[in-house]
């Protein structure tokens, strides 16, 4: 197809399948993360225990890209179940598909690595056909590369739950979007129990039931009507699998420590506590800008790069709001909002790339922007140069901020 997105550095001549980008770019994710660790050598300093090495020097060279940091957490769970109360911020479908999974194999380790692979090939493969639906073929093809190559994609592959969550996400997205209620109240469900964000799936979920286009009907221009085009149904009762998944999950934790309220507790064990989103924006634009006052003294700036993908995800979801279907803006910009709401100390964006990586209406609006302006194979460039740098950081136990 005449003009269809290419990997352009990546020298290739032909249209690129989700399943070629997704083979690609965790290769590229795991060449860097083992020549890293071979080059410069790593320890534990953050898993006392060895979870995130337990096969010997060669095996433990061969999973460094996917166990570091988090990935000890989510071992630990998925081995001995949730045994302290911090624990609990954690979610539990993810440990428990780890175990699951990992049981053949006789490694909870090498089940995550195989959970979050199949979480990312499934997200990439529905989000190819969801955006196609919307936007056609060459944004959707845009937008699945720019997602697999994004500079935090290191996560959707590592022992974290953001792979499985992003194919649980896009399929809720993609199941309501052909108006299979069911399905996409399931997927929604199981979404809730990987990450915390997984509740706000319930908002694209009961506009697409509204407002979005039925089976058949072609995409329609972003919705400026209060008034729904379509009535609540049965069917539209499955959207509440999306608070019981909440509830279940609290039960459990409640019955498990003996408080009802534990998981709202945990934010202040994890330095996360509620900001008023202005706030948040105030203190992270200070800090930004006294960390790129360190360049004058010659030393690396601080709190820029998370900052610069906070301007990014928040131009993503006001072009989001803006260009696409409402369902996809109003997800965008409840999860930017989200993650202003809880900030690390009340005012660091720490992590911010990576948490906003599964929210990928962002990325249709960026893939829609840098092709009419002619920077998308650029774009496309620096997001994979920044997922082999961030890809050896994190093997080599760095900090990815």
């Amino acid at each position: 197809m005449a003009g269809a997105p290419t990997f352009g550095a990546f020298s290739t001549v032909r249209p690129v399948r989700p399943t070629e980008a997704w083979a690609v770019s965790r290769g590229l994710c795991w060449i860097a993360g083992v020549s890293a660790v071979l080059v410069v050598g790593t320890n534990a300093p953050h898993d006392p225990l060895r979870l995130t090495t337990p096969f010997g020097d060669l095996g433990n060279k061969l999973v460094a890209p996917a166990a570091r940091w988090d990935a000890a957490w989510f071992l630990w769970i998925a081995d001995h179940g949730y045994v302290i109360p911090r624990a609990t911020q954690f979610y539990p479908l993810y440990p428990l598909a780890a175990r699951v999974v990992g049981t053949p194999f006789g490694s909870s380790l090498v089940g995550g690595v195989v959970v979050s692979l199949a979480g990312l090939l499934a997200g990439l493969v529905l989000l190819e056909r969801l955006v196609r639906l919307e936007l056609g073929e060459l944004a959707a093809r845009r937008t699945t590369l720019l997602l697999a190559f994004f500079p935090t994609a290191v996560f959707f592959s590592a022992v974290y739950s953001e792979g499985l969550f992003l194919g649980l996400s896009i399929g809720a997205f993609y199941a309501a979007r052909l108006g299979r209620w069911s399905w996409a109240g399931l997927a929604a469900g199981l979404a809730t129990l990987a990450r915390p964000t997984g509740f706000l799936l319930i908002v694209p979920l009961i506009v697409l039931y509204l407002y979005g286009p039925r089976p058949g009907e072609a995409s329609r221009d972003p919705e400026r009507r209060s008034r729904p085009r379509h009535r609540l149904r049965p069917d539209a009762l499955w959207a509440l699998a999306v608070p019981a998944a909440f509830a279940g999950y609290a039960a459990y934790a409640g019955d498990r420590f003996n408080d009802a309220f534990v998981l709202l507790r945990q934010g202040a064990a994890w330095h996360l506590g509620f900001t008023f989103p202005l706030v948040t924006v105030v203190r992270a634009t200070g800090r930004a800008a006294s960390g790129a006052a360190q360049l004058v003294h010659g030393h690396a700036p601080r709190n820029v790069y998370e900052f610069a993908f906070f301007l990014l995800a928040t131009a993503g979801a006001i072009g989001a709001l803006r260009r696409l279907p409402l369902a996809y803006g109003s997800y965008a910009a409840a999860g930017v909002l989200f993650l202003l709401c809880f900030p690390v100390g009340g005012a660091s964006l720490r992590s911010f790339s990576r948490y906003m990586s599964p929210f990928f209406p962002i990325l249709m609006w960026i893939a829609l922007w840098a092709g009419e302006r002619r920077v998308y194979r650029p774009l496309l460039a620096a997001f994979a140069m920044l997922m082999v740098v961030n890809a050896a950081r994190f093997a080599t136990w760095h900090f990815v901020a």
